[in-house]
């Protein structure tokens, strides 16, 4: 079996990389700057325990990675990027390949099974950064991370197998799992943060708490099943050892927040600090509440920690004359913005009185 690692950034990088270590077949797929990198000088890999140099094969698209029976193609791009690229490589080899979506998110399977017979879901907890063209810093050892797997919709088969094997064989931790959908979103509870960490450096408890609730009011409606908060915890506690990368500063991201030194676990599944006690703060006035999207309202300029947010852009003001693109901001209420508005100049109070 051959592992095509088609988006060789963070989470792909530090996949094929364990991969290409432990003896595996392994073609990479990057772009730009990137794939001229690894062409030239190879992949630098940094982990706790390491820093090397693999030269593993790479190439530049579907088309030159030569596509052929007994390969596996692991999608670790982007769930926007997604699209095109099954497109591509659809177009090249057909739709018999198995296609295992190692992403975040919970609709890239449902794109890829409109191209492809064989879709596996890939739930990921893997702390995993790209920040410079040919460089991979991984922040984990032993067991390395949790990438469970299994075919999409429900169950497992022969590939679901082998590849949990070989992954495991390679420093992970990776469990076949027939219901893989529940473990992703969950995951997707753990990422409903990322934008407010983007914003303030930190996700306060009784934001999060919001998110999660209303996320989980949506899932109920929809009629969605994922797994509990204990059972995160539980896969978490065997699945992945943080460490640090000497020389490095790890940047956030759900996996490092969710199990990071110095954090507990509510016991529905919400960081908290043991360093500090937690602020007061009242609850978001529309947590839980449903409604259509007309009703969904952009915020306008508004204060969130210190950053002022313009739609989807927030400009740094007199915080280093820099800017940082969030996407679009949105907070449900009924039928203005008015509630989300005072739970943001709430969030501005406390990290204000840091």
């Amino acid at each position: 079996m051959r592992f095509i690692i088609y988006g060789a950034g963070g989470i792909g990088g530090a996949v094929g990389a364990r991969l290409f270590q432990n003896g595996v077949d392994v073609l990479l797929i990057a772009r730009g700057a990137h794939l001229s990198a690894l062409q030239r000088e190879g992949l630098r890999f940094v982990t706790p325990s390491q820093d090397v140099r693999l030269r593993i094969p790479v190439a530049g698209s579907p088309a030159e990675a030569g596509c052929k029976a007994g390969d596996v193609v692991l999608l670790c791009m982007k769930s926007h990027q997604t699209e095109a690229a099954l497109r591509e490589l659809q177009g090249v080899a057909g739709d018999a390949l198995p296609v295992i979506c190692c992403q975040n998110g919970v609709d890239n399977e449902r794109m890829a099974a409109r191209r492809f017979r064989r879709v596996y879901g890939m739930v990921v907890f893997l702390p995993a950064e790209h920040l410079a063209p040919g460089e991979v810093v991984h922040g984990a050892e032993g067991p390395a991370g949790i990438l469970d797997v299994g075919r999409y919709p429900t169950g497992v088969d022969d590939v679901a197998s082998q590849v949990a094997a070989a992954l495991t064989d390679a420093g992970f931790s990776a469990l076949p799992d027939a219901a893989i959908m529940r473990q992703k979103y969950a995951k997707l509870l753990a990422n409903l943060g990322n934008a407010v960490q983007a914003a303030c450096n930190e996700v306060p408890e009784p934001v999060m708490r919001c998110l999660r609730d209303e996320a989980l009011a949506c899932y109920r409606a929809a009629g969605i099943d994922c797994a509990s908060a204990a059972e995160t915890r539980a896969r978490r506690a065997t699945g992945i050892r943080i460490a640090p990368v000497p020389g490095r500063k790890r940047h956030g991201g759900s996996s490092w927040q969710s199990v990071q030194k110095g954090h507990r676990q509510h016991r529905d599944g919400l960081p908290e600090r043991r360093d500090r006690p937690a602020r007061p703060l009242a609850r978001c006035a529309h947590a839980g509440q449903l409604g259509p999207a007309a009703h969904r309202q952009p915020l306008g300029p508004r204060r969130l920690g210190g950053w002022l947010l313009h739609g989807g852009r927030i400009s740094a003001g007199d915080c280093g004359g820099t800017s940082r693109s969030l996407g679009n901001l949105w907070f449900s209420a009924p039928k203005c913005s008015e509630a989300a508005t005072m739970g943001l100049r709430q969030v501005d109070c406390l990290e204000r009185r840091r």
